[in-house]
């Protein structure tokens, strides 16, 4: 009698935590998806900010004057709104840190520390940093190069705030495993673009050295000797203009110009390298 006892107490121990882990289970997704919201909210407040900025910015170019009281008003919204979600965000990091404690940045099922988990943490920090600290010591800073320094580092820590939207990424099981899935086919993403990038450098490096003479030729415009040297004058200048020739589109504006006016041999090359980089390694 004695052991049966022991027995169900042990098994209403694990049921006790088995039912604990059940609704802590839930509650934390639930609180993911209503934290999301709030990604997708101040997503579309970063990018109101931005807009009127931008605006605000169009308007002193255009030397007609700075912001008007709406901008102002908008601003001072735009920032009040970001340290609310900030703070938000904060409380929420902290209760989770203190509720999941080593299971936040360890996966124990993976046995690897969780990723996305410590990138959130790191977006949180920097956007902390980028409120509350960097504007002190920019105004600190005074009207040297240390003000200027500051401000670059602001502008620097403010594309975290963007990265917030990757939140949302890994809230829904959906967009997790396409997440997962583009993750773990960078490897084979690398070597695709080393690959690529060998060829744009062994047929960037072949112009160069075929169109050097050109620029020195006498008998062609200067026009043209320039607009060669533009695109193919050098080493780094012939390897982004390969570049845009294969993911830009607009490959025949960089060709035609050699083709008329220098040799129509250039057609046969520049064929060849459509169909075989441009078409059948990117596409």
């Amino acid at each position: 009698a004695h052991m049966q006892s022991l027995e169900d107490h042990v098994l209403g121990i694990n049921s006790n935590a088995s039912s604990a882990s059940v609704s802590l289970n839930r509650w934390m997704k639930r609180l993911d998806i209503l934290m999301s919201v709030l990604v997708v909210i101040s997503a579309v407040n970063l990018f109101a900010e931005v807009e009127v900025r931008s605006r605000s910015l169009g308007e002193r170019l255009e030397s007609r004057g700075g912001e008007d009281a709406l901008d102002r008003a908008s601003m001072a919204f735009f920032y009040g709104f970001e340290h609310a979600s900030n703070v938000i965000f904060l409380a929420e990091m902290a209760y989770r840190i203190c509720r999941l404690r080593q299971a936040f940045f360890w996966d124990a099922k993976l046995r690897k520390l969780d990723a996305l988990n410590l990138l959130d943490l790191a977006i949180i920090l920097v956007c902390s940093i980028d409120l509350y600290i960097l504007p002190s010591v920019a105004a600190a800073g005074g009207n040297g190069s240390g003000k200027i320094s500051s401000i670059r580092l602001v502008r620097v820590l403010r594309l975290a705030r963007a990265l917030r939207i990757v939140r949302v990424m890994t809230s829904f099981s959906k967009l997790r495993i396409l997440l997962v899935t583009t993750a773990s086919s960078f490897l084979s993403l690398f070597w695709s673009m080393v690959l690529i990038f060998l060829l744009v450098y062994a047929a960037a490096v072949a112009l160069c050295q075929v169109l050097q003479g050109a620029v020195e030729d006498d008998q062609l415009s200067i026009d043209m000797r320039r607009w060669i040297f533009t695109w193919y004058g050098s080493g780094a200048r012939s390897v982004w203009t390969l570049f845009l020739i294969t993911f830009s589109g607009g490959w025949p504006n960089y060709v035609q110009p050699l083709i008329t006016d220098l040799h129509w041999g250039y057609a046969v090359f520049f064929a060849a390298y459509v169909w075989v980089v441009v078409f059948a390694v990117t596409r």
